[in-house]
């Protein structure tokens, strides 16, 4: 009987840190063999001015080297200040990725945009990918 580590890949693709500026995600994610997908974003200390938006998105391309194009898939953390500025912090929001490889691209990336004039965003962009036409993900 496979349980959900046989199912589920875990693809880092923004890397866990301090970003000052938007970032394009340094790991490219294929999704060959998938049906289904979820954006993990995870949110450390934001320090940022109230109505500052930091986007973490998705990103898809028919190739891994190709240009990327927003798929309308996102997860929003908006700044604030005074005592709701820790709101965010050691947050975790999540958005589903359906249809990989039917309406989707085979290629994801997560990027971080921001509108925020004074940033400082720590967090990390992960995709985990369910649903394998091939069968078991992991073994144990």
């Amino acid at each position: 009987m496979r349980k959900l580590f046989h199912n589920i890949s875990a693809n880092q693709s923004l890397d866990a840190e301090a970003y000052t500026a938007a970032t394009v995600g340094g790991h490219v994610i294929d999704t060959q063999g998938y049906a289904d997908g979820m954006l993990v974003v995870v949110a450390g200390d934001i320090t940022c001015t109230t109505g500052d938006t930091y986007r973490v998105k998705v990103m898809e391309c028919d190739t891994s080297t190709g240009t990327f194009t927003d798929s309308g898939i996102y997860v929003d953390f908006t700044g604030a200040t005074g005592t709701a500025a820790g709101q965010n912090a050691a947050a975790a929001k999540v958005a589903r990725i359906t249809e990989l490889n039917v309406t989707r691209k085979r290629f994801l990336r997560v990027d971080l945009a921001m509108t925020a004039v004074t940033t400082a965003w720590e967090g990390s962009g992960i995709v985990l990918l369910g649903d394998s036409i091939t069968g078991a993900t992991n073994s144990d």
